[in-house]
Formats: structure tokens, sequence, C-alpha cells
């Protein structure tokens, strides 16, 4: 069964991290992409992120690039020469959206802007995300994955203190800023195919990082009050927390009746304790308590832990906290076919993460194209255009392509 984009044409003019994961969305759903990219380096993910100790013949490969650009095509284009602009304007005008995530400014210069393009193909999906957004007076500034945590606030919702919490690995900002352009193009692509009409759609970095608070962002403005937030070791309450099992593992807990709580973990005579034996005095006390449980689950491996539950039938809700390598092996995870699995031409047979929904008519591509070589696909894309042989010897001595 086809993939529900397949048939649609998608031009990606992006790089890094963000702009081309919304390509990888899109790609995964069925649609051609076709990746613009300088004759000379290409995409500079290329390069970033290579694998510190496996070494791969015949050449590194950087895990962003790979795992960022699977099933799409590869056209390298000189963009600084006029021919080089020439060819994309003829590629684009076979396309049913554009996307890019390089700045306005850049996309202006080159004759990129959707006024442009849209001149070109009036039926063209246009889709943009710079960090910070079209408009404004940084709409030109350069920033990365860090620079959006930080100014979204989520530096500071990820800290249990007053000060900004370290960077979450895997560029956060990037991966939803492009999960979000790749789902704006879909809507457009719809939207054209109900209206029959093209248009533009602006996004960023920034503004999916804010979305991702929604509750938090909601509840000030609707307020002036955001959530609390306070360390591990002093949460206001003790049953709603993370503790810290015999063999180094962790648990998350969420008790909600005390009586019980202190039964399983067998605890009676706190039951009582007038410290512990209401909500406020419990909130009161949370340091003394948080210090107890601690002890309590100490008592027991993780798994201990979890067995002792099910046997003694309790109504606490837990759950495992995971490490990253803890993952690949979980068993919901690999039920629910989040995993995929691919004998990738370079890297051998390896596991990618697969974008977190299943269909049950129009699925999800699994493993089929590894992410292209620099202009694997100029020859391809250019016979299509209607250049000959000739007219494309040419273009590489003139190093267009």
């Amino acid at each position: 069964m086809a993939g529900i984009l397949d048939g649609i044409r998608v031009v990606e003019f992006a790089a890094m991290g963000g702009g081309p994961l919304a390509g990888l969305l899109l790609a995964d759903f069925g649609a051609e992409i076709i990746k613009i990219e300088n004759p000379i380096g290409g995409d500079p993910s290329r390069i970033m992120f290579q694998p510190r100790e496996r070494k791969i013949p015949p050449e590194n490969h950087s895990i962003l690039y790979e795992f960022s650009n699977r099933h799409k095509k590869s056209i390298t284009l000189n963009l600084s020469h006029e021919k080089g602009r020439e060819i994309a304007y003829k590629l684009i005008g076979t396309a049913d959206a554009f996307f890019s995530n390089y700045f306005p400014r850049t996309l202006e210069k080159m004759g990129f802007d959707y006024e442009n393009l849209s001149k070109i193909n009036p039926r063209i999906v246009y889709a943009t995300s710079p960090a910070f957004g079209k408009y404004g007076p940084d709409r030109d500034k350069q920033a990365y994955d860090p620079m959006a945590m930080a100014r979204s606030g989520m530096l500071m919702a990820i800290s249990s203190t007053d000060e900004p919490g370290s960077m979450v690995p895997g560029a956060m900002a990037d991966m939803m800023g492009g999960t979000f352009l790749g789902f704006a193009v879909m809507a457009g692509v719809l939207a054209r195919e109900r209206y029959g009409i093209g248009q533009e759609i602006d996004s960023s970095l920034f503004g999916p990082m804010l979305w991702a608070q929604y509750l938090n962002i909601s509840g000030y403005l609707a307020g002036n009050e955001t959530m609390r937030k306070v360390p591990r070791n002093s949460t206001w309450n003790p049953m709603s927390n993370s503790y810290k099992c015999k063999d180094g593992q962790w648990l998350y807990l969420i008790a909600r009746d005390w009586p019980e709580l202190c039964r399983v973990l067998r605890l009676e005579a706190l039951e009582k304790d007038p410290r512990f034996s209401e909500e406020a005095s419990r909130a009161k006390n949370r340091g003394e308590l948080i210090t107890i449980l601690e002890e309590a689950f100490a008592g027991k491996t993780r798994d201990e832990w979890i067995e002792y539950f099910k046997a003694q039938k309790a109504g606490l809700i837990y759950e495992v906290v995971n490490n990253i390598p803890d993952l690949t092996d979980d068993v919901q995870i690999l039920a629910n076919d989040l995993i995929l699995d691919e004998n990738h031409r370079g890297l051998g047979p390896i596991k990618m993460l697969k974008f977190p929904f299943n269909f049950s008519e129009t699925p999800v591509a699994t493993a089929r194209n590894a992410a292209p070589s620099l202009g694997e696909h100029t020859e391809e894309v250019l016979t299509e255009l209607g250049y000959s042989s000739e007219q494309i010897v040419q273009l590489r001595n003139e190093k267009v392509i």
C-alpha cells in the first residue's frame, strides 16, 4: 500500500537538524524529497556527530545526517551561479512543496522567497523555519538549538533550581522544530488539494519550544502563575517522586492512598504519625518523608520491587526510569514498532527510530533507502527535467552541479 504522501514531490533546501527532520517526516509518509545541496561539502551535518569508536568504511558517517535524511534524493547545485538557480527554479516548478530553514534574508537574496517562487509555481506550498520566525528584529539572527531552548524558557523549565538547566542532549529544539515544520507542510498540501491554493507557511525553532510548555505558559497567561519546580529531594508531594532502588535503578512512584503506601512498604507505624498522616503535614515534613521512602526503596532491586508490587496487587502507579541504552530492549517500544531495522549500505545492520504512529491502511515507511551520498541523484533529476547527457556534462564542467 502506498504512503499517505505518495506522489507528492517536495524540494528541501535545508541543513543541519531541524529542517532535514521535516523532510524525513514527509519522506517516511511517502513523499519524494529532493534535497538541494552545495556541490562543495553539501549539508554541514554530513560531517557532524560521527561515531567516535566505530570505524565505518569507506568513510565516516554522521549519525545526524544519516538518521535525518533517509529516503531522500540529493541533487547538487551551485546556487551562486545563474544556471544553478535556473535549474532550481525549474525543479521547484514541478514540486508540490518547498521548505527551508535558512535565514529569510538569504532566501530573499537568492530569489527563493515566497513572492518569487509563487510566480514560478502558483500552487506551491512554501514553508520556512528560521530560528526566531520570519518577522521581528531577530528574524535573521544566527541561532542554534541551545538558543531556542534558552529564549523559549525551556532551560529554566527543565531546571529544578533558579538557575538554567543543562542542555537536553539530542537537539530537542531542532527535533521539535523539524517535526512541526513537516506537519505544517502536510497541512499545506492538504489545503492545496482541497481548495486548489498554494500558500506561505512560516514556523521557527523558537515557537515549538513554547508549544511544548503549553500548560505552564497558559497558566501564566491566565493568572500570572507558573508551575512550581523543586528538586526531587524536596518535592512537595513525596508520594509522587523518583526513588532509587538497591541496584542503582530508579522507579517513578505515584501513590494516591497514604495508608496503602504504608502497608505495601511495611511502614505501618507511620500511617497515624501526625507528621505524615495528612497531605498538608506530608508537604510540610517532606524532607523527612522522602528520606524514609528512599531508605525503604533501597531495600530491594527495581525488578524485585516490580514483582513485589504485582504480588501485593497494590494500587500504586509506578514506572521504570529508563536511560537511553534501556530503550532498545523496552518491550513496549518493540511491541509498538517504534524502532526499525535497516541494512545500511555503509553502516551495515543498524537500528533507527520511526515516527511514533502507525496507520493500518497507509503505513509509514520502514527502512527503504539510506541517506543519499552528496549529489547522488543529480543526473537522474536533471534528466527528468529535460537536460541531455551533453548538457549535464557541460554543467558539471562549469561547476554548476
